[in-house]
């Protein structure tokens, strides 16, 4: 067999497809491709348009070679059935996002730089191997910016300094991103003690955020008066938020060195949605067919998307699997009469002469009550396939692997960029079961 592509999308592969062209190296003033695709492939369980695309060689002796990776800009449908993907390099993920902007500080060590890009990353201490490690803990600042705050010289919130001008304007300079940092309306500096950059940059975020919290708490006091103190109150003042910082900067005290890094937390730039086109296999009656659980779901995936906290993100997406799981009719795995053989086996206490106590025979009693209550996984994939929704076991463990951040999120830990693109993938994943559910529906209804 003579050499031919093959072209990744989400999840699946497809073999033998037609490039039409790519362009990459060095003096391209477009990089991209273009390929032409089966719509019968494009159905196949995995395929998504989100995350990476990526364009291979395969010989006739099976050597695979790699030649395009980016993302899937538009499609076009051919009249012949089949569909044009037109791609773009990697760097359209990054203006899309508003990510990808570092400015290093002289004085900072390059190894150090190394290290701490790969540590966010999410590249464990064990994969590296560089000759360098962190040493003793050093003093950092930290420093966002803090725009919907307003303040006279500098106030302290929680251990976080609220400062009106920004002490690091000739630091930063001018840069092609983190705009908003040289032009707030105030700026947030915590001091850390840590041993990388990228350490001193996490947990000086995660104080950064506790301030936050309590500054915007305090604001939003609708009490007349606070511990027997009168409380200022202005109604519009306390509805106002705190914009989430796109940027943030880490200084090392003394040496000057650190750096100045693009967040993901807010786009640079977001389109306008296309009624005609986003409403064209679906129709005008797609909330005809919505059910309770179903719009329930469809409310918390919005939220999820829109949220700017990690946590909240991961918390409505949760939110968003369990109101689909809802969905669910599932068969009750213990009838009426193996409930009661079940409680009369649990009757008494046989490793003692004495019965259970109280605590113990209403924790019995929870226990046996839910015997029926399948576990959400159970009660997702079971929704899935009500719906005759194709999915790939990858695709389902994108989901559950969101959901486990949640832990660690609530005790204060942060995404890396691997587990943020986790959760991106997540959110497509249940945005795809969402609208075929509703496609299907629909045509259920007709």
């Amino acid at each position: 067999m003579a050499t031919h592509f093959r072209l990744r999308l989400g999840w699946a592969t497809l073999e033998t497809v037609d490039v039409l062209d790519y362009r990459v190296g060095v003096g391209q003033t477009a990089p991209g491709a273009e390929v032409r695709v089966d719509l019968a492939d494009l159905r196949r369980p995995g395929i998504s348009y989100a995350g990476e695309a990526s364009i291979t060689t395969v010989s006739s002796s099976g050597k695979e070679s790699r030649r395009f990776t980016g993302v899937v800009d538009h499609s076009e449908a051919e009249q012949d059935g089949s569909v044009v993907l037109h791609l773009r390099t990697g760097e359209a993920v990054l203006e899309e996002a508003g990510v990808g902007g570092l400015k290093v500080f002289e004085g900072t060590n390059a190894l150090e730089t190394i290290y701490s890009l790969m540590r966010l990353s999410g590249v464990p201490d064990s994969k590296l191997d560089l000759p360098w490690s962190p040493g003793l803990p050093r003093a950092f600042l930290v420093c966002v910016a803090a725009d919907g705050v307003e303040v006279d010289g500098s106030v302290d919130v929680a251990g976080v300094a609220f400062m009106g001008s920004n002490p690091f304007a000739d630091q930063v300079g001018e840069v092609d991103f983190g705009s908003s940092f040289q032009s707030a309306s105030a700026w947030a500096l915590v001091p850390v003690q840590a041993s990388t950059i990228v350490e001193a940059e996490q947990a000086g975020l995660k104080a950064i955020r506790t301030g936050f919290a309590c500054l915007r708490a305090a604001n939003a006091v609708t009490l007349p008066s606070i511990a027997g103190r009168s409380k200022v109150f202005r109604r519009l003042s306390s509805l106002a938020r705190i914009t989430p910082p796109e940027s943030v900067l880490v200084s090392e005290v003394g040496s000057q060195g650190g750096w100045f890094r693009g967040l993901k937390d807010r786009p640079a730039k977001t389109p306008a949605i296309d009624a005609q086109a986003a409403i064209a296999e679906l129709g005008p009656s797609i909330g005809a067919v919505l059910s309770e659980d179903l719009l329930e779901s469809l409310k918390a995936w919005n939220r999820a998307v829109d949220a700017d906290d990690d946590l909240d993100r991961v918390a409505f997406l949760s939110r968003s699997m369990e109101a689909y799981a809802n969905r669910a009719t599932m068969t009750p795995l213990f009838d009426k009469a193996e409930r009661q053989a079940v409680r009369k086996s649990l009757g008494r206490n046989s490793t003692t002469d004495r019965g259970w106590t109280g605590e113990q025979q209403k924790r019995l009693a929870d226990l046996t009550n839910g015997l029926n209550n399948a576990p959400l996984k159970i009660r997702f994939l079971s929704a899935i396939e009500a719906a005759s929704i194709s999915t790939t076991p990858a695709q389902v463990e994108t989901l559950w692997e969101s959901r486990a951040l949640r832990n660690r999120l609530e005790h204060g830990g942060a995404l890396t960029d691997l587990e943020d693109g986790t959760l991106r993938s997540a959110l497509n994943v249940m945005n795809q079961i969402l609208i075929e559910t509703i496609a299907i529906d629909l045509g259920s209804s007709d």
